[in-house]
């Protein structure tokens, strides 16, 4: 149960937030000789009771797929709600994958589905307007540091392409250095949807440098996507009023670019305490008007340099700290954060997490916020199956401009417990 008040200058007092989240997540398996079965369910319900329609109760279906996995014979099968988490599957779907291991190096899957579609409050819905196939190729070479993947995929909607694509992944794994790149092409649309590369390397002295570079649209090129420009409910209403072509140019005008950048070390200063540090650029494209939607400006270039101490037992047994700075530079404002977090546990079954955040903002027209929200969360772990929490909070938010002064006060507290069987 999670409620939330908020108070301003104005003496005002009122609840914004009142409900109760329930979460289920279960696994049940059967392993033989051979065979491996998994049966995988995870939702969440949340029921809101304020009664106002901006926060109705939901429902939202994570995973529910049955997993069925022969290693005498080389085949894997899993069908119903799941991940999306490979050969160009975007995000959870409802279907099937079967893969084969046609030789020890080399792999073949076949996936096919509907996307999840969330409508109202609720992804419990079913639709076969927009369905996908493809088939992917798992690369493993014998006593080789690297592994790979290769893809195609074809959606359609309401009977024209929705996405169509190629792409590869790659790892390589070798001497404290790991890589991961995914590269997505969509062949339809012309377009380079996804370029990224995430690589790790630690020394033996124990310093871990990050890196990461990802370019890609957003969203990712779908016809689906002209619907923002049209304001109809399917594409299939759509295409009553509007061309194949036309969509294709309003998806297109509505696809930005987003380009991330960032460049992190670690490294341990003694047996207590280990100093990290990143650097980030962040930026995205405007896009153009399309149908009812207006033109779009871009967020410009935007730098975010962080430092951080993390120290492990600073006061005492089982204690971890964490302090964290970050100072950003974005085209509209600059902002400073601070971050307090201690982590303790204690009793051997109670556990407490502290945070204290600090955020400065001052924007270019004048405009300063303050923002600073101390929060705990204590929990206990009973009979090694069961864990009861309670959290609680207050945010204090002050604006100071020159039309603008205000200052509010909110508070928040939830309690609930986490069962595992």
């Amino acid at each position: 149960v999670v409620d939330a008040g908020v108070q301003t200058i104005s003496n005002d007092d009122f609840t914004d937030q009142s409900l109760l989240l329930s979460t289920i997540n279960v696994t049940a398996r059967s392993r033989q000789l051979h065979t491996d079965t998994q049966l995988v369910l995870r939702g969440s319900d949340s029921e809101n009771f304020l009664g106002s329609s901006s926060e109705q109760s939901s429902q939202r279906l994570r995973r529910a797929y049955l997993k069925h996995e022969n290693n005498d014979w080389g085949y894997l099968l899993q069908i119903g709600r799941q991940p999306g988490h490979k050969g160009g599957v975007l995000g959870a779907f409802d279907g099937g994958w079967v893969a084969y291991q046609g030789l020890n190096w080399l792999g073949f899957n076949l996936i096919g589905g509907l996307p999840a579609q969330v409508t109202g409050n609720s992804d419990l819905n079913f639709s076969t307007d927009q369905y996908f196939v493809g088939g992917n190729v798992d690369i493993t070479p014998d006593n080789q540091d690297w592994s790979g993947n290769l893809y195609m995929i074809n959606q359609m909607v309401s009977g024209i392409v929705d996405r169509q694509a190629v792409g590869a992944e790659a790892r390589f794994f070798s001497n404290g250095l790991s890589l991961f790149s995914l590269v997505d092409f969509d062949v339809s649309y012309r377009l380079l949807n996804i370029a990224m590369l995430n690589g790790s390397w630690q020394s033996s002295g124990g310093t871990t440098l990050n890196v990461l570079v990802d370019h890609r649209t957003t969203p990712t090129t779908q016809t689906a996507n002209a619907l923002l420009a049209t304001g109809d409910a399917s594409v299939e209403d759509a295409l009553q009023t509007n061309s194949e072509s036309t969509l294709r140019d309003h998806a297109k005008a509505l696809t930005a670019e987003s380009d991330l950048v960032l460049i992190g070390v670690t490294h341990p200063i003694s047996s207590t305490w280990q100093l990290g540090g990143d650097a980030r650029f962040i930026r995205t494209t405007g896009t153009g008007a399309a149908g009812i939607q207006p033109a779009l400006a871009g967020s410009g270039d935007i730098l975010t340099y962080t430092l951080q101490a993390t120290g492990n037992e600073v006061f005492f047994r089982n204690h971890t700290l964490g302090l964290t700075a970050s100072y950003i530079d974005n085209p509209s404002y600059q902002a400073q954060s601070f971050v307090l977090n201690s982590l303790a546990r204690f009793w051997e079954n109670w556990q407490l997490d502290s945070f204290v955040n600090f955020y400065i903002q001052e924007s270019n027209l004048g405009t300063n916020i303050v923002r600073v929200t101390p929060s705990a969360r204590l929990s206990y772990r009973w009979k090694d199956n069961m864990t009861f929490e309670i959290q609680g909070g207050v945010e204090r938010l002050t604006t100071n401009g020159t039309t603008q002064e205000e200052e509010v006060l909110r508070d928040f507290f939830s309690f609930g417990y986490i069962w595992e069987h």
